[in-house]
């Protein structure tokens, strides 16, 4: 079935809000919750996540946000532990915990956005919800 034009503008703002508004929701929430550690997590922060974080973030919401719309939901298991994966070299001594929770706490609100986002396109697309 070929989408009408309101579903893909639809779908293009939800990609567009989930992608890089998003970006935003998570970096205020992480400030708020995180103000005391601030000092503690600067170097790892600065070295580490120095643009690139806010890309694996969008890929990842991306990623999720289409593995939901596709309703390929056992998909989205893959996105977190390739980025899990991927972190884990880096995540040694006390300060090394204190950033993988900072990118835990992170990953586990971008990742809800995105999927909270999936839902919602759903409902408002039509496409049925596959609960198991």
């Amino acid at each position: 079935m070929p989408f009408t034009w309101m579903q893909l503008l639809i779908l293009l703002i939800g990609f567009a809000l989930t992608i890089f508004g998003a970006d935003w929701a998570v970096l205020i929430l992480l400030q708020r919750l995180l103000r005391r550690e601030k000092e503690e997590l600067s170097a790892p922060l600065q070295k580490s996540l120095h643009g690139v974080g806010r890309y694996i973030g969008w890929s990842e919401r991306f990623f999720i946000l289409l593995m939901m719309l596709v309703g390929y939901y056992e998909g989205i298991g893959f996105v977190l532990a390739a980025k899990s994966i991927l972190r884990m070299g880096e995540l040694r001594g006390e300060q090394g915990t204190r950033f993988s929770e900072y990118v835990i706490l992170g990953t586990l609100l971008s990742f809800a956005i995105a999927f909270l986002m999936g839902l919602l396109l759903r409902m408002v697309l039509g496409l049925p919800v596959r609960v198991r």
